[in-house]
């Protein structure tokens, strides 16, 4: 909250100083009898003076360096006109306020002097004010009558009065030295500009108070004579004014060129005023001769003035003007050019000319298309195609707009490293600066102005002509390069036109192959299968389809166990179809294609996948072969179906979980989670509702209606005629044990049926099968391949004496492979036991 006791302050300092103004105005007149005309207009601008706070109040409330100090020096300025306009040595209060006035008046100026628009000193504020301190007792002690002091009669001497205006002279010449050797201080062309305002209100502003002082001192007049108030009121306005735009940022682009304009016009009216006053005498007075004669007169001012001007110029604009006049010259007429080798021609080589050296090679960059524009000796431009210079691109992108300075580039490039290329690349063009050509916002190029001959560094009205300069010249290459970038996009977009067309003739020609494969795959394996209840004609079959029909409604994750080889998805899309999440998806999912790394991502999903069960969201997840998951996976699974919460794998939002999970295995999951290979949480969600699924050996009443449909699928994925079944090959086949399941009697038709060159599969198109009861109980290969591999770790136990690294060894496999088969197994050190 603000303070307004602090706002109300504010409001009522400002008026503080014209209220003593006129305090002392008003002393003065009742001491003199009233004030002539010229008093007057001295009291005026005195109060004019004392009121530059709130003309400044702006500047004062933005924080802009030294504008309160200029404030209290347009105060202490006005108080001191308006203190010596009345007689001295009648009023000790309008004394002393000079004598103050004057003393910190002097004592701002140097400390502005040093201070703004850039610091280049620090030191002396205190010695400062104790010299202000002391010049304002010395001059009060000057005009009190003899007091004593110490028993001691004191008499001062009356030159003490004389010590103000000489502080105030000599902070004058001291801040003027230093404002005009500033660059030698190093500092920046916006400083220098704001510096070249202050110099031109202290230089005559100096010369006035210094006569004023002579004047004085050799009693020419007397001190508090109106005429000396009349010169000091000239020199205190300009003294002011110099300050104030010193500190306005606004004016400083102008600041070279106005003061040249001042001197040119200051030396054009003395020189006038004095031939003036020395030819007064010999003016004629015939009015016809006199008008004649006054023409004339006016004529060579005219020309005075402008031959002032020009000598000015070449005078005090930076490097003789070169650089001002080049840009000048380019801009006349520069919208005649009609190609960038045009552009070129106009632009460099005035650069070259102000440059003072004839082999300087300014240089001409364009970003888009990369080109590069130079000139050779004959001045002729000479465009070839080259890259936009990285290190520029860089620059103008964190600076943009700014002109590149070279100067400033190679003072930072120690604390910058980054900028050393840049640096390099600025040597090597000799360059004076890089100007960006920005149009619309866009960067077109940038412009090497080359150094030459040059040593002083770029002012700040140069760098404003080559930055305005630069947009004309972009906005210039903008039109050129349209017509050439609108021929490229044109060529870029019929090439890519082109290359579409071939993309689209080739995505027909695989569309078709897809479509005609998508035909032929139609009657394949697996196509008849979906959406199409299991063979159930065996009382095994049976009993599951009437478990099915129980345990369907149920909302419960079920467990199917099967063995390899068996059509278990469709007993999982029976469930589905038949569940209340008939209408939802039906998601399946191969846990055995997840590494253990990825495995909770594939479940829960991250940034890049939504993840199997937001798929399956509102339906039925089939997770194929679940022990193939992690045991983090299981875990993490365990608990999404606890708090029906999933949470992604990269830590995102959590989200409900609403799908059915179906698992399958091949093994029931109780004796893995006692082996320690599946979590314990997981099995007893997925084991309180489990189908067995029964292998074909126990279904053989299946088998004929299975055949079928195996024969109906292999003669559509062969593209052959419908063949039938021999009552001998039947048999064949109902003998059969069938271990590796419907895979296995799929496999065995297909090359029946590719064997086959009758209308019917015979006995001897069949491979060859072992009969049910001719298979040997001790035949080695008999059974499934988990019996066969836990045949083979049993008997490589028992050859290692239960020795397990010497089993392992035996067969050929790593220790640790092989401790984790045992597990699975469940074999022990015992062999014998095991087996």
């Amino acid at each position: 909250m603000s303070n307004p006791r602090k706002g109300q302050k504010s409001r009522i300092l400002p008026l503080l100083g014209p209220v003593f103004a006129l305090y002392l105005l008003a002393d003065a007149a009742s001491d003199r009898g009233g004030l002539s005309a010229i008093a007057w207009a001295v009291a005026v601008v005195a109060v004019a003076l004392t009121a530059t706070p709130l003309w400044l109040r702006g500047l004062v409330e933005g924080e802009v360096r030294g504008a309160r100090r200029t404030a209290a020096l347009g105060v202490l300025m006005g108080l001191t006109l308006a203190a010596g306009l009345g007689p001295l040595g009648v009023s000790l209060t309008r004394d002393l306020t000079l004598a103050a006035a004057l003393s910190f008046s002097g004592v701002l100026v140097l400390d502005l002097g040093f201070r703004v628009p850039d610091v280049i000193s620090r030191r002396g504020r205190a010695l400062m004010i104790v010299g202000a301190l002391a010049s304002t007792l010395a001059a009060t002690a000057a005009v009190l009558p003899p007091f004593e002091l110490w028993g001691e009669l004191i008499l001062a001497p009356a030159r003490l009065s004389f010590a103000p205006p000489a502080m105030m002279l000599g902070a004058m010449g001291i801040a003027l030295a230093a404002r005009l050797f500033r660059r030698r201080f190093g500092s920046t062309p916006e400083a220098l500009a704001s510096n070249a305002w202050a110099v031109m209100g202290l230089l005559p502003s100096f010369g006035a108070g210094l006569a004023a002082m002579l004047l004085v001192m050799g009693e020419t007049l007397p001190r508090d004579s109106v005429w000396v108030s009349a010169l000091l009121v000239v020199a205190a306005p300009i003294l002011l004014f110099g300050h104030i735009t010193a500190i306005d940022s606004r004016r400083r682009p102008r600041a070279g060129f106005e003061v040249r304009r001042y001197v040119a016009a200051t030396f054009t009216m003395a020189l006038v005023a004095a031939a003036a006053a020395f030819l007064y005498e010999s003016l004629p007075r015939d009015p016809v001769t006199f008008t004649v004669a006054a023409a004339l007169w006016w004529v060579g001012s005219v020309a005075l003035w402008r031959g002032a001007q020009r000598a000015v110029h070449r005078l005090l604009a930076p490097y003789g003007g070169r650089l001002l006049d080049a840009v000048e010259r380019v801009r006349e007429g520069f919208r005649e050019v009609t190609s960038l080798e045009e552009i070129a021609g106009r632009v460099l080589p005035y650069l070259r000319d102000a440059s003072g050296d004839r082999d300087a090679d300014p240089v001409l960059w364009v970003v888009d298309p990369g080109r590069e524009a130079r000139i050779d000796a004959a001045r002729n431009a000479r465009v070839r195609s080259a890259a936009f210079p990285p290190s520029v691109q860089a620059v103008f992108e964190e600076t943009p707009g700014r002109v590149v300075v070279a100067r400033e580039v190679h003072a930072v490039v120690v604390r910058r490293p980054e900028r050393r290329a840049l640096s390099e690349l600025l040597d090597a063009q000799e360059a004076l600066c890089v100007v960006p050509l920005v149009a619309a916002g866009e960067l077109e190029g940038a412009l090497v102005v080359p150094r030459g001959r040059r040593g002083s560094a770029l002012s700040l009205e140069e760098i404003e002509g080559l930055r305005t300069l630069g947009a004309e010249i972009a906005a210039m290459i903008s039109l050129v390069t349209a017509r050439d970038r609108a021929q490229r996009r044109v060529g870029e977009l019929a090439q890519q036109r082109d290359g579409l067309e071939e993309r689209l003739e080739d995505a027909e020609i695989e569309l078709d192959r897809l479509q005609a494969d998508t035909k032929a795959l139609s009657a394949g394996r697996g196509a008849g299968r979906r959406g199409v209840d299991p063979v159930a004609y065996s009382p095994a079959m049976r009993a599951l389809e009437a478990r099915i029909a129980d345990v369907a409604p149920m909302d419960a994750p079920i467990t199917l166990v099967a063995e390899g080889g068996t059509p278990i998805d469709r007993v999982a899309r029976a469930l589905h179809r038949r569940s209340n999440r008939a209408a939802g998806p039906f998601v399946v999912a191969d846990c055995a294609s997840v590494t253990a790394d990825v495995a909770e991502a594939a479940l829960f999903g991250d940034d890049d996948h939504p993840g199997w069960i937001r798929l399956a969201d509102g339906g039925s997840l089939l997770l194929a072969d679940v022990v193939a998951l992690s045991l983090g996976a299981q875990h993490a699974l365990a608990e999404a179906l606890s708090v029906r919460q999933g949470r992604p794998a990269d830590g995102g939002a959590s989200y409900a979980v609403d799908a059915r999970v179906i698992a399958t295995s091949r093994v029931p999951l109780e004796p893995l989670v006692e082996a320690g290979l599946f979590d314990p949480e997981l099995a007893r969600w997925l084991t309180r509702v489990h189908l067995e699924v029964p292998p074909l050996r126990e279904r053989p009443d299946d088998i004929p209606s299975l055949v079928l449909l195996a024969l109906d699928r292999s003669c559509r994925v062969l593209g052959r005629d419908p063949v039938g079944v021999a009552q001998g090959a039947l048999e064949v086949l109902l003998q059969h044990d069938w271990p590796g399941n419907l895979r296995e009697l799929q496999h065995v038709i297909d090359r029946a049926v590719a064997a086959c060159t009758g209308q019917q599969v015979q006995r001897g198109d069949l491979p060859a099968l072992v009969p049910r009861a001719a298979r040997s109980a001790q035949d080695p290969l008999d059974g499934t391949y988990a019996e066969l591999e836990r045949r083979v770790l049993v008997r490589a136990m028992k050859k290692a004496g239960g020795n397990k690294s010497e089993a392992a060894r035996i067969l050929g496999l790593k220790r640790t492979t092989f401790l984790d088969k045992l597990r699975r197994h469940q074999i022990g050190k015992n062999a014998e036991d095991a087996a």
